[in-house]
């Protein structure tokens, strides 16, 4: 992978929400998994406040040093190692910093250290040779997995610390931010992939093999005669435009158990709509909870949890989707999400596509233990006009799904 400098044409989601990392072998004995170099350069986005506030404080000029670059006015400072100590315990190290000059006076912080405790997130850097903390936030997702030693995090609002703010104006003279909020900070890096048969195909296995699933689903919607699934599969394929478009200057995420998979080239997609060449992670793994299946109507429904998180500052775009829920029922058949946007400020069930389950991409049809079932999915005129905001009309193509399901 290339430098920040060149993200938005190469690996920026990658990048920024989920280290181009392939998986490697390493032991798992090591409690709790200790840093570890990532493959790749994945890239934490460090935010540095609007003109005259945070790091940007008149009169003072921000730059990064090394390799770190300057990404829509934050730093891109790549991750050198990730370590997770346990389940919302994990922290980065970050290479090269970020250098602040107000006349002939300069100041560098180096050793930056991201770290994810609960609820709380810090980032504190070497200032003189002395380490100290340099600012904090609340994150709005964070995910620790130990087992593959990964971590991805965002906060909305990073802020700068009472004590840093003391540090830099005592080395540069003056130093005076109109306020000590820096913005979002978002990242992410792991050493081990998540899991993934590595095909961009159907599964020519049958749905036998599948996960197990939580439990019974609580659905006032299933027939008498449905019987629940006891495993199943759900891929989600974004459309890959929307991808590009998107992390041209934002980032995509999953939200925790869903993961993303590792990425392609665009044209590898396995349901295209514009087929170009950029390589981006564009798809998720998300968990079945419950589900069944009425063989008597050939109906049925799939629970999933988990879902993405997709963000772009510069045009007021943050849409959170989760619980993916989809309904068979033919040609008429249906994907719902839990939907936080501008539009729905609190968790709200939309249907957010429409499937023909009886005209499949590849694959099924769809019924319990028989092959993978690749289905179209075509935006709503409501996620349409209300969580994208007008940027596609109802009934255009919107990527795909990859469900598989057994008794």
């Amino acid at each position: 992978m290339q430098s920040v400098e060149i993200l938005s044409r190469t690996h920026l989601l990658c990048a920024v929400i989920t280290a181009c990392a392939a998986a490697i072998a390493l032991s798992l004995a090591a409690t709790p998994a200790q840093a570890e170099a990532p493959l790749g350069a994945p890239v934490v986005r460090m935010p540095l406040g609007k003109s005259g506030q945070g790091l940007k404080a008149p009169g003072v000029k921000v730059t990064t040093y090394g390799k770190g670059k300057l990404y829509y006015g934050d730093a891109g400072l790549i991750v050198s190692d990730v370590a997770a100590y346990g389940a919302t315990r994990g922290s980065f190290v970050l290479k090269d910093g970020i250098k602040l000059k107000r006349g002939s006076r300069a100041v560098t912080i180096k050793g930056l250290l991201v770290s994810v405790s609960g609820k709380r997130v810090s980032v504190s850097g070497k200032v003189g040779g002395r380490r100290m903390g340099i600012a904090s936030g609340t994150p709005s997702s964070a995910s620790v997995d130990v087992s593959r030693i990964a971590l991805s995090v965002a906060v909305k609002k990073l802020t700068l610390t009472s004590g840093a703010v003391a540090e830099l104006r005592k080395r540069l003279g003056k130093f005076s931010p109109r306020s000590r909020r820096l913005g979002l900070l978002s990242g992410g890096a792991y050493v081990v992939a998540p899991p993934t048969d590595g095909n961009s195909t159907i599964d020519s296995g049958t749905a036998s093999s599948c996960r197990s699933v939580a439990g019974a689903p609580t659905d006032p919607a299933k027939p008498v005669t449905a019987v629940n699934i006891a495993c199943a599969s759900l891929t989600w394929h974004m459309r890959d435009s929307w991808i590009t478009y998107l992390t041209q200057g934002g980032t995509a995420a999953p939200i925790a158990p869903a993961a993303s998979l590792p990425a392609y080239p665009g044209s590898q997609h396995v349901c295209p709509t514009v087929g170009k060449t950029e390589e981006k992670a564009y798809s998720y793994s998300l968990p079945v909870q419950s589900g069944w299946w009425d063989a008597a109507t050939g109906t049925g429904a799939i629970f999933s949890s988990g879902g993405a998180h997709f963000i772009r500052t510069d045009l007021g775009i943050d849409i959170a989707m989760t619980a993916i829920e989809l309904r068979f029922n033919g040609s008429g058949s249906q994907a719902w999400t839990r939907t936080v946007d501008a539009v729905h400020t609190s968790e709200t069930r939309i249907e957010y596509a429409t499937m023909n389950a009886a005209a499949p991409r590849a694959g099924g049809p769809i019924a319990p233990g028989t092959k993978l079932t690749r289905l179209d999915t075509r935006i709503t005129s409501e996620a349409a006009s209300t969580t994208f905001g007008n940027n596609y009309a109802g009934g255009e193509h919107f990527g795909c799904v990859d469900v598989g399901f057994d008794f």
